[in-house]
């Protein structure tokens, strides 16, 4: 049977009309098989890092435990210090086991509301740094005391104890930035692994729980049961110290301030552990989504020092965080945004001598992951073992010390960085109250080179990017 011409063309039309749909079905699903393809990027394999075992004869403070118990509970479990002190965290169910975890702020007696208790030891691990807390801009862990400048690097690997040796250890980042916290009832295992593993190295993690809108990532459009989520991520990951959480990103696009801050809420009403919550704002302006949460964000493409210190100028005494990822891409569809490993050298510096401002790193070779080995780690590292030195809680910018160069004054140090440069004058003023100098070059693996007479004009060996610290005499 043949067609004749006015079959053909409608023929010729319904062919068209199908060919086009499904290009645009195509298009229209993209989103969706990326958020599939992100789920199954989360490892599926099993880990086993887990809290201390209270029948164990270390019981060292700053550290979590895990208790079983014989019966289900219902609402909140209630930990209590022989001082007083007291917390609050929810059960959760571990195959046919119910149980809680707490991490303990101090030695003596902790009494359940279950019933038992637990005599923690006065011994502290090196490692175990506490939470991370704000105190006015500077993010402090809890268990010292200590400031520092979170700088974490982007990784979606299986292998933790590799990357952490690489980059925690060998780089001197702070952790890892894991973006995908809301698949966290796929694989439970590995974002515990992630943060203890990391705390127990000293380190810190940031999460984001969700993603953007145009790749199925929000609570609405991801479908997972999010209170059910935050339940899980309240019991099992509250008591646990060493991470902070972001909400997401481009969240201007779909989230608004109330989304955010009921999350907040959420697990602040499951547990007592609190955890900085942030929500990044708007891309290259000073507007957050919202002013209520425990540090202030913005995208900001490849800040300079002085945006750095706006961004704790804009974050009204808050701790601030630049939420953009700053990658070394190769090759970059970004060149507006991307960086190269010599910018992220000089973006550590510039982030810390504005009085601290956090920052997530990456670098992404063509056909590799996230991320790969720096070549120049060991600037990186000399960056890191610097800031862990000398950088102080209430540290505050002071352009007076030298010519030409960025300073921060503390109580008992004056950090100092000067940029392509072998010789440094000091203003006369700064040597006052100064027992020592020291010169470090930031592109080099890390050495102290003493200066030998307190002067204000210092000549270098080389003209590079320098760190001058300005010990301070003990009063």
């Amino acid at each position: 049977m043949f067609l004749n011409h006015n079959n053909k063309k409608v023929a010729q039309t319904v062919v068209a009309v199908l060919i086009i749909s499904i290009i645009l079905a195509l298009v229209w699903l993209q989103p969706f098989r990326q958020t599939l393809a992100h789920r199954n990027n989360t490892p599926g394999k099993v880990y086993n890092e887990s809290c201390l075992n209270p029948a164990s004869e270390f019981k060292p403070v700053w550290e979590c435990y895990e208790l079983t118990l014989q019966k289900p509970v219902s609402g909140p479990i209630t930990i209590q210090h022989s001082s007083g002190e007291t917390h609050q965290t929810l059960a959760f169910k571990d195959g046919a086991q119910i149980k809680f975890r707490f991490t303990p702020s101090q030695a003596g007696n902790w009494k359940f509301s279950v019933g038992g208790s637990i005599n923690i030891s006065s011994t502290r691990p090196g490692y175990a740094k506490g939470f991370v807390v704000a105190n006015g801009i500077n993010w402090i862990r809890s268990a010292t005391g200590e400031a520092f400048v979170p700088q974490y690097i982007m990784y979606n690997r299986p292998s933790l104890e590799r990357g952490l040796q690489e980059f925690v250890v060998e780089h001197g980042f702070s952790g890892f930035h894991i973006t995908n916290l809301r698949d966290f009832m796929q694989n439970i295992s590995y974002f515990e692994a992630v943060i203890l593993k990391t705390y127990r190295l000293g380190g810190v993690t940031h999460f984001w729980i969700w993603g953007d809108k145009s790749r199925w990532q929000t609570p609405s459009t991801y479908g997972v049961d999010a209170e059910l989520l935050y339940r899980e991520i309240a019991a099992r990951l509250g008591p646990l110290p060493g991470w902070t959480v972001g909400y997401g990103f481009d969240l201007y696009e779909w989230a608004s301030a109330e989304e955010i801050e009921d999350f907040r809420e959420t697990l602040h009403q499951y547990t007592s552990y609190r955890h900085l919550v942030g929500g990044r704002g708007y891309k290259n302006k000073y507007r957050q989504i919202s002013n209520k949460l425990d540090y202030a964000s913005w995208e900001w493409h490849q800040p300079s020092l002085a945006d750095y210190r706006d961004h704790l100028k804009y974050a009204n005494g808050k701790p601030a965080f630049s939420e953009d990822r700053f990658r070394v891409r190769q090759p970059s569809r970004y060149p507006d945004k991307d960086y190269d490993f010599e910018m992220t050298r000089k973006g550590l510096w510039h982030s810390v001598l504005a009085g601290g401002v956090a920052n997530i790193w990456g670098h992404k070779p063509a056909g590799k992951g996230y991320s790969e080995p720096y070549p120049n780690k060991e600037a990186i590292h000399t960056y890191r073992k610097t800031i862990d030195l000398y950088f102080e809680p209430g540290m505050s910018v002071n352009n007076r010390v030298v010519n030409g160069g960025s300073c921060l004054d503390g109580a008992k140090h004056v950090l100092c960085y000067v940029e392509n440069t072998n010789r440094i004058r000091l203003q006369a003023d700064a040597l006052k109250d100064t027992s020592k100098i020291l010169a470090i070059d930031t592109k080099e693996a890390y050495r102290e080179i003493k200066i030998s007479d307190l002067t204000q004009d210092i000549e270098l060996a080389r003209t590079s990017d320098w760190a001058i610290l300005l010990v301070k005499s003990e009063k």
